[in-house]
């Protein structure tokens, strides 16, 4: 085996090339600290410091979410009781919608982004359903389900469409039409 001879230069810059790898690695190095000095600590502290992205969820999938946690809770699994857990899930975020029909407005905007899609309905008129129907349900199934389901196709939901038969909201013209003619009674 043949010895190398290093001079006292390379020597110092090998150390000190340790020094610089153990401090961007966090080991320790022969000080006995983790590699870091206290001024970098303070400085990137102060004027480099990251915050994490948080996702920001829209208001209504919020209060769909709570909805959906609330109805999974439920015995009676119908199209009643989904309504019923919106309707409480909206009452028990008034910071994100004041009222029903607010929110109903988010709801039913979700809603037409299925309709709009060619496939969904050619899908849901082969399986003999109506499409706002099957709609409503996707939309309260989630934002994910929804994307899926525009994306894959109504298949993704397998069997469980079968059951989606019954609308989520009844009559919301008249809430419409109501509003409407309180405005027109108050100008009058």
């Amino acid at each position: 085996m043949k010895k190398l001879i290093i001079t006292a230069e390379e020597l110092d810059m090998i150390q000190a090339l340790r020094n610089t790898k153990a401090q961007q690695q966090g080991t320790a190095n022969a000080n006995g600290n983790n590699g870091s000095n206290n001024n970098t600590t303070t400085s990137n502290l102060q004027g480099d410091e990251r915050q994490k992205r948080r996702y920001q969820m829209q208001p209504v999938y919020r209060v769909i979410k709570k909805a959906r946690m609330w109805f999974m809770r439920q015995m009676k699994k119908d199209t009643a009781t989904k309504k019923q857990c919106l309707e409480a899930a909206v009452a028990a975020l008034p910071e994100l919608y004041p009222d029903t029909l607010r929110f109903e407005l988010d709801f039913r905007k979700e809603r037409e982004r299925l309709i709009d899609s060619k496939r969904f309905n050619d899908a849901c008129l082969a399986l003999k359903l109506d499409p706002v129907n099957v709609a409503d349900h996707v939309v309260f199934e989630g934002k994910g389900i929804l994307e899926k389901v525009l994306k894959e196709g109504l298949q993704v939901l397998g069997e469980q469409v079968r059951m989606f038969n019954a609308p989520i909201w009844e009559d919301t013209e008249s809430l419409y039409e109501t509003e409407a003619q309180q405005k027109e009674v108050a100008n009058d």
